[in-house]
């Protein structure tokens, strides 16, 4: 599989243990992103619950690759992207992003799933992914609207909606 690393014309996604070199750093800029608001439409396994930022970044590094999304010039931390790529033919890539409140807006969450879709075309044959939406989030529907997803019922998620874009 490729190395998931890939840059638009304002970010640097970058795998998470290229930040984990300064930990006490990188939990500080972590505590801008996972804040009640950003958390509040993603699923249980994704909330903090009590848990420290490292025991959280430890939880999903086991589960999913986690890329680190960075402004391309100030290197300021913009967010998270989780990605579960389960091989097969065509493989499946469940995918999520975690934007800070403070860049929401600003097109970034846009930028980024533009950014992974070239990295895709240009490193897999074919790959189908995938990206459920709570209802409690529009915005992020309308971002993967727009980034060519389609939506259809979300058998996990009676509330949710599961995006899909399937790529030659």
């Amino acid at each position: 599989m490729p190395r998931l690393a890939f840059s638009t014309p304002r970010l640097r996604v970058l795998p998470i243990q290229d930040a984990l070199a300064n930990p006490r750093g990188f939990n500080a800029e972590l505590s801008q992103i996972l804040t009640p608001p950003v958390l509040a439409p993603l699923p249980p396994s994704l909330q903090l619950k009590g848990r420290s930022i490292t025991e959280w970044i430890a939880t999903q590094s086991a589960n999913s690759d986690v890329l680190v999304i960075r402004d391309r010039d100030k290197t300021a931390l913009i967010g998270l992207m989780l990605l579960h790529i389960e091989p097969a033919a065509t493989p499946d890539c469940h995918l999520g992003y975690l934007i800070a409140e403070t860049n929401w807006g600003q097109g970034f969450a846009t930028e980024l799933l533009e950014g992974f879709i070239t990295f895709c075309r240009a490193n897999f044959p074919a790959i189908k992914l995938l990206a459920g939406v709570d209802a409690d989030n529009p915005a992020s529907a309308r971002v993967l609207k727009k980034a060519g997803f389609t939506a259809r019922p979300n058998p996990q998620s009676p509330t949710g909606t599961l995006f899909q874009l399937e790529l030659p």
